[in-house]
């Protein structure tokens, strides 16, 4: 049976982690998590892996540096049918609920405390997990706690995007020799062109 699925892409902010290796080191310790809006349905977690991007403040200039393994998601939330309609739309992500007081009371990230309502992709504890997935990048990549860094980062100059996008399979492919297996599934988003602010002029008559 294939056990293929999505990979997401996200990017680290410079504004909050200057460097690479300043999110590595706050991951081998803390492990990940990225805030996400608007949850990809279709993420398998344990298996689906959320690449990361990096252009250490040089607009155009990024690289795929590390992956993690997706153990689910963390929803901050006290209010109980807040939680239980949350858990009902999302119930194949592997939700985790996690309390205001538990969010307060985490040691304190580059990017600051988790926020109430928000929800977060969290890495795979799971080191049998993790190094299956680390599996095909033998002798390429280095595991840092949760966290599996690329001793050859990917090229990737594009400018930075919030949210999260879909891993391009061939994108991988050409740059690693990855079992067909191990690909993530190709998806695409599609963005929707956003209309055009009337002029000022036209304003004044509507």
């Amino acid at each position: 049976m294939s056990d293929q699925a999505v990979d997401l892409l996200m990017w680290v902010g410079a504004g909050f982690y200057p460097t690479i290796d300043s999110y590595v080191m706050e991951a081998m310790n803390q492990g990940c998590a990225k805030r996400i809006p608007n949850l990809p349905e279709d993420i398998v977690p344990g298996v689906s892996r959320c690449w990361l991007a990096h252009d250490e403040g040089k607009k155009g200039a990024g690289e795929i540096f590390a992956f993690f393994v997706i153990q689910g998601v963390d929803v901050i939330l006290d209010d109980p049918e807040k939680i239980r309609q949350y858990q009902e739309a999302h119930a194949n992500l592997n939700v985790r609920v996690v309390s205001s007081t538990q969010a307060a009371s985490e040691p304190r990230r580059l990017c600051g405390q988790r926020h109430y309502g928000a929800s977060y992709l969290v890495s795979e504890p799971d080191m049998d997990k993790v190094w299956e997935a680390a599996e095909p990048l033998s002798g390429k990549m280095d595991v840092s706690g949760a966290l599996v860094v690329l001793l050859h980062r990917i090229p990737f100059p594009k400018f930075r995007w919030r949210g999260w996008r879909y891993m391009d399979p061939e994108l991988l492919a050409k740059h690693y020799d990855w079992p067909q297996s191990k690909l993530p599934v190709r998806r695409s988003v599609k963005i929707e062109a956003k209309p055009p602010k009337p002029r000022k002029d036209q304003a004044r008559l509507l």
